[in-house]
């Protein structure tokens, strides 16, 4: 998908995210607020990434919140009166 509609999904729960910069990731991840983003070809990049969610609490935390208040700016209905302000 363009947008990556699916990351907003999982920052509504509550979810930090770990994705590489691809398609439209970097539009739906703030990287280092709502999640972490790597090179797709930097493997250890990724994994340098896992690895700072899993052993910082508190960054977890941190990012779940500013995720669930970004996911909720890019409604379906948000979006819709954004493309279709007049309706």
């Amino acid at each position: 998908e363009g947008f990556g509609f699916v990351y907003l999904e999982a920052s509504a729960y509550g979810l930090p995210i770990i994705a590489t910069r691809v398609g439209g990731v970097e539009d739906a991840v703030l990287d280092g607020e709502t999640g972490l983003l790597s090179n797709p070809e930097k493997l250890d990049e990724l994994k340098q990434n896992l690895l700072r969610l899993i052993e910082n609490k508190k960054l977890r935390t941190e990012m779940s919140m500013r995720g669930q208040k970004w996911s909720a700016q890019h409604t379906w209905s948000k979006i819709a009166e954004e493309i279709y302000p007049d309706t």
